[in-house]
C-alpha cells in the first residue's frame, strides 16, 4: 500500500518534465501491478498532470485509487473510490483514505473535512468487517487527531509530512504508523489477529512482562532471606518494612502475570519495522524488477536528451527598457561581490551537484532543477550533460569535470580514516569512481567536506564563462545578466527598477517543499554561511532573505 503523492514530486508539472513524468507515472503504474499491490492513497502531487491523466493512470492499475473526501464540483459526487475491503484468509479488512482539505487540488476538485468524512466511511466499513485500516494524507499531527475523534480504526498508514517513526504511535486502541517519504524507507507490518480483538501488542512486550516477573522474583528471593535473619525477629520496624516489601512485590507480580496471560489469550500481535530502502540492504533486489528498472532508466535517458536543444543556452528576455536579460551565474557576480562569493563558495549551495552525483541523479533534469541555476528559464540553459559554457563559445561535458574530483592520490589523513571504516569508500576511492557510490554524505564529515573542497577548487581553475551548476545567487535574487542592445553587460545595480534586493520566500520554497525538505524553515535557515570545517571564519556577510549585505 502506497499513502500518496506516489507519482510526482511535485504540482503542477514543469513542462520540459512532462514527457518524462509520463512515462515514469504509467512504469510505476505497471510495476504496482506486478507487486499485486492492495490500493493507493491520492496525494496533492499526483495531480501534477491533471485529474484527467490521473484517471488514465487508475484505468491501467489493477488495485484502486482511493480517497472518501475529494469531490468533482460540479457533481458534487466523490472523485475517487472511497474504500476497499480485502478477503485475508477468514478476515475481511477494509482500507480506506482521505487527504486533508488545505492542500492545492485542480480546479474542478474541492476537498471536505477528512474527519468528518472518515468518521461516515468508518460506520459503513465497521458491520461489514473486521479490521479497518486508514491510508491518511494528512500528517502526522492530523493522523493523530483522527485516531482520537474516530473510533473503530486499528491501523493508520500515514504520509504527506514526511515523518518518519521507528515505532508506532499509540492512541486508544489505534496504532499511527509513519515511514517517511521519497521511497527513502518501506514499513514492513506482520499482524497475527483475532476476531473481535482490537488490542494490539507486540511479541516483545509479553517478553518485557516475562522479564520484570523474573527480576521481581530474585528481588523477592532477597527479601525472603533477609526474613530469616535474627533482626525479623527482634525489630518490628524492620520486619514490617521487609513484609510490607514482600506484599507489594507480589502484587506486581500477579497483576504483570494476569496482563501477560491476558495479552496472550485475547491479544492481537503485531511486528513492525522501518526498512531503508538502500543498495546495502537489498543489494539490486529482485532480478526481474530490477532488469525492469535498469531497463526504464536508460529509455528515459533518451526522452531527456530528446528534449535537450542544440545550444547550451536558452533564448534571453526582453526587458521593457531596450535590455536583454539572461542568466550571468556565479562569474558575473563576483566581479562586485567578491565577499558574498567567498562565503557562497564554501558554503553546500555551491557544491550541490555532489550528493547528485553520488546517486548517479546528476543528469536527472528533474533532480538537476533545484541543484542549478536557469535550468529551461528563459536566459539559462537546457542540456543537463552540458552545463559549462567555456569562453570561446564551446561546451564542458558534467560528466567528465566530476570525474576529476577523485582523480588524486593526495587523501588526507581524516578522509583516509573514515575509508577504512567504510570498505565501499575505499574501494570507490581506489577505483576513482564514486558515481553511484550511495552513500549518506553526513555521515562521512571528512569525506564530504574533501570532496566540496576539491570541487571548488577545480571549478576555479576552469574559468569557465558561465557556469550552470550549483545553487546561486541567481537562484533567490532572479537573472543578473542585463545587456544593453549592443550585447554589452550593463550592472544591474543601475536599473534599480527592474530588481529588488530582498528575496521573497517563494524563492526558497520552490525546491524546499514540503515533499523535499519537511523541517525547512524560511526564517532560521535563509542565513547563508560558510562552512567552518572549511573555511576559518566566524563572518556572515549577507542574509539573502533581508537584502542586507
Amino acid at each position: 500500500m502506497e499513502t500518496g503523492d506516489v507519482f510526482f514530486k511535485s504540482t503542477p508539472a514543469p513542462e520540459f518534465l512532462k514527457e518524462a513524468w509520463t512515462q515514469n507515472a504509467l512504469f510505476l503504474t505497471n510495476e504496482y501491478n506486478e507487486l499485486e499491490t492492495n490500493a493507493i492513497a491520492i496525494g496533492e502531487t499526483d495531480f501534477a498532470l491533471g485529474v484527467d491523466f490521473l484517471r488514465k493512470l487508475e484505468d491501467k492499475a489493477k488495485f484502486p485509487f482511493l480517497n472518501g473526501n475529494l469531490y468533482v464540483k460540479k457533481t458534487n459526487q466523490l472523485a475517487f473510490k472511497p474504500f476497499t475491503i480485502h478477503k485475508i484468509h477468514d478476515f475481511k479488512v477494509g482500507i480506506f483514505s482521505v487527504i486533508r482539505s488545505d492542500l492545492n487540488f485542480p480546479s474542478e476538485l474541492e476537498a471536505k473535512d477528512p474527519l468528518m468524512a472518515a468518521t461516515d466511511i468508518v460506520k459503513t466499513l465497521k458491520p461489514q468487517t473486521d479490521f479497518i485500516i486508514a491510508m491518511t494524507h494528512l500528517g502526522y499531527d492530523l493522523d493523530v487527531q483522527l485516531a482520537q475523534k474516530v473510533e473503530n480504526i486499528d491501523f493508520i498508514l500515514g504520509g504527506h509530512d514526511g515523518q518518519t517513526l521507528p515505532k508506532p504511535t499509540k492512541v486508544g486502541n489505534t496504532l499511527v504508523f509513519q515511514v517517511g517519504d521519497q521511497g527513502k524507507y518501506m514499513g514492513v507490518l506482520t499482524v497475527s489477529l483475532q476476531k473481535g480483538v482490537h488490542q494490539f501488542h507486540t511479541r516483545q512486550s509479553v517478553e518485557l512482562g516475562q522479564l520484570k516477573v523474573s527480576q521481581i522474583d530474585e528481588r523477592l528471593k532477597e527479601v525472603r532471606e533477609m526474613k530469616k535473619g535474627s533482626m525479623y525477629g527482634t525489630d518490628q520496624s524492620f520486619k514490617d518494612n521487609l513484609d510490607a516489601q514482600e506484599q507489594a512485590l507480589l502484587t506486581e507480580k500477579f497483576k504483570l502475570l494476569e496482563d501477560v496471560d491476558l495479552i496472550q489469550k485475547q491479544g492481537s500481535f503485531y511486528h513492525h519495522k522501518v526498512v531503508a530502502l538502500d543498495e546495502e540492504q537489498f543489494n539490486k533486489g529482485e532480478a526481474k524488477t530490477f532488469s525492469r528498472v535498469q531497463a526504464f532508466k536508460e529509455k528515459l535517458k533518451g526522452v531527456h536528451e530528446k528534449q535537450e536543444k542544440e545550444s547550451t543556452v536558452t533564448k534571453a528576455v526582453q526587458t521593457n527598457q531596450n535590455h536583454t536579460l539572461e542568466y550571468g551565474t556565479y562569474q558575473t557576480c563576483v566581479q562586485c561581490h567578491q565577499t558574498q562569493y567567498d562565503v557562497w563558495k564554501v558554503s553546500k549551495h555551491a557544491t550541490a551537484m555532489i550528493p547528485l552525483y553520488i546517486r548517479n541523479q546528476h543528469k536527472n533534469p528533474e533532480c538537476v532543477k533545484c541543484h542549478s541555476v536557469g535550468l529551461q528559464e528563459p536566459g539559462g540553459f537546457t542540456q543537463v550533460s552540458n552545463p559549462f559554457l567555456k569562453k570561446d563559445g564551446t561546451q564542458e561535458a558534467l560528466e567528465t569535470f566530476l570525474e576529476k574530483l577523485v582523480q588524486t592520490t593526495e587523501i588526507p589523513k581524516d578522509v583516509k580514516a573514515e575509508m577504512e571504516k567504510n570498505p565501499k569508500i575505499k574501494d570507490a576511492i581506489q577505483k576513482k569512481n564514486i558515481k553511484g557510490l550511495m552513500v549518506e554524505l553526513r555521515e562521512l564529515p571528512a569525506f564530504d567536506a574533501w570532496l566540496r573542497k576539491r570541487y571548488i577548487e577545480a571549478m576555479e581553475k576552469s574559468k569557465w564563462k558561465k557556469d550552470f551548476m550549483g545553487v546561486q545567487c541567481e537562484n533567490c535574487h532572479g537573472a543578473r545578466g542585463l545587456k544593453d542592445l549592443a550585447q554589452k553587460p550593463v550592472p544591474h545595480f543601475s536599473k534599480s527598477g527592474l530588481f529588488s534586493k530582498k528575496v521573497s520566500q517563494s524563492a526558497c520554497l520552490t525546491c524546499h517543499t514540503q515533499a523535499q525538505d519537511p523541517t525547512f524553515d524560511f526564517h532560521k535557515d535563509r542565513n547563508i554561511k560558510g562552512e567552518k570545517s572549511v573555511i576559518e571564519t566566524e563572518k556572515t556577510p549577507f542574509n539573502c532573505a533581508l537584502g542586507v549585505f
